[in-house]
C-alpha cells in the first residue's frame, strides 16, 4: 500500500515479509518430504559389513540352529538337510529375537505370533518381508558367517 506520497506503509512491508516467510517455509516442508520419500525408496548407507563369525560344524547339529553374534545383530545358524544357512533373528515386522522350533522346522516369532518358514520366507502373521540371509561359506569344517 502507498499513501499519498508514493511511500509504503509499515504494513505493506510486514505482509510482504510474511508471505516471503510462509514460501520459505513451504519450499523447507516440500524439501523436507522428498528427502524422506528418496531415503524410503533407496535408502543409502544402510549396508552391514561385520567381521566374519567361524562357527565350527561339530558344534551344528541337524534339524537345530545355533545363535551367534553378528555385529550388534544376533544370528541364527541352521543345519537342515546337510546344509548350513544364516539368518539374521530379528523379525521384519517389529526386530523381535525368532525362535527356531525343530519340531516345526519354522522359526517363531514370540511378538506377534510371526512365522517363517525354514528357508525365511514368510509363512504367516505380520511380518512384512522374509528374514535376511546371511551369507555363509564352509571353510575346513569351520561355517563361515558373513563371509
Amino acid at each position: 500500500m502507498a499513501d499519498d506520497n508514493g511511500a509504503t506503509t509499515p504494513y505493506k512491508c510486514r505482509r510482504e515479509f510474511l508471505k516471503k516467510c510462509a514460501g520459505l517455509g513451504m519450499v523447507a516442508l516440500g524439501g523436507e518430504i522428498a528427502y524422506s520419500a528418496i531415503r524410503f525408496i533407496a535408502p543409502w548407507g544402510q549396508v552391514k559389513e561385520y567381521k566374519p563369525v567361524p562357527v565350527p560344524l561339530d558344534q551344528l547339529e541337524e534339524g537345530q540352529a545355533l545363535k551367534v553374534q553378528y555385529g550388534p545383530d544376533v544370528a541364527l545358524v541352521l543345519m537342515l538337510n546337510g546344509e548350513v544357512k544364516t539368518y539374521n533373528a530379528a523379525c521384519t515386522h517389529l526386530q523381535c529375537l525368532v525362535e527356531w522350533d525343530p519340531a516345526q522346522q519354522k522359526f517363531l516369532c514370540p511378538c506377534h505370533e510371526g512365522i517363517f518358514a525354514s528357508d525365511g520366507s514368510v509363512v504367516s502373521g505380520p511380518p512384512p518381508l522374509a528374514l535376511e540371509q546371511i551369507e555363509t561359506t564352509i571353510e575346513n569344517d569351520t561355517a563361515i558367517v558373513g563371509a
